[in-house]
């Protein structure tokens, strides 16, 4: 591998990383939310309101780990087709030379 595709592995990993860290983060705060609302409000349509968040939050969260589980194993669909397009681009410089 070149330098260059070192480069872009190492910035795919960070922004899925930062995914993941978002995640966790947004599903904290949705907790605390839904742990203040149960404590206010037992039985009141807040709470549904929250549950429904963590649900949202904790399949993001799931997507962004998936994904950077795919990146670190290499067969992340965005690489893959980051390489692709870059190997077509290359055999078409190929062709036109």
């Amino acid at each position: 591998q070149t330098a260059e595709d070192n480069l872009y592995k190492v910035e795919e990993v960070a922004e899925a990383n930062n995914a993941v860290k978002d995640a966790e983060w947004d599903l904290s705060i949705v907790e605390a939310r839904l742990k203040e609302t149960l404590a206010t409000d037992p039985s009141g349509g807040a709470s549904n309101y929250w549950v429904n968040q963590r649900k949202q939050v904790e399949q993001r969260l799931a997507e962004a780990q998936k994904e950077l589980k795919d990146i670190l194993a290499g067969s992340s669909v965005k690489v893959t087709t980051d390489v692709a397009t870059e190997l077509a681009m290359k055999k078409l410089e190929i062709e036109l030379d």
